[in-house]
């Protein structure tokens, strides 16, 4: 029995460690500010229309929202599904 005992007690230890790290990690996440969810909830300050973008030809001044997108590569086609947006043309991939 004195061989089991060092086993038991170190593994007594170890789990009361994990207990520990989990109910740490517990606390610190229900400490947690939402402040942060509801701001990117809300549009930033100067996210209405018109709006200037700026490119390699110039700037350009988009007046409205628009309402149809036309997705010119794959890449940018993975970002507007992921935004909820389904474009009304979009490249072929061959």
């Amino acid at each position: 029995m004195t061989v089991l005992r060092p086993t038991l007690y170190r593994m007594r230890r170890v789990s009361s460690l994990l207990l520990t790290v989990i109910v740490g990690s517990a606390v610190l996440t229900a400490c947690g500010d939402d402040a942060t969810k509801d701001d990117a909830s809300r549009p930033a300050a100067g996210a209405g229309f018109p709006r200037s973008v700026t490119h390699a030809m110039g700037t350009t001044e988009i007046k409205k929202k628009p309402r149809r997108v036309v997705v010119l590569d794959t890449g940018e086609l993975d970002d507007v599904t992921t935004l909820g947006i389904t474009p009304v043309g979009a490249v072929s991939p061959t």
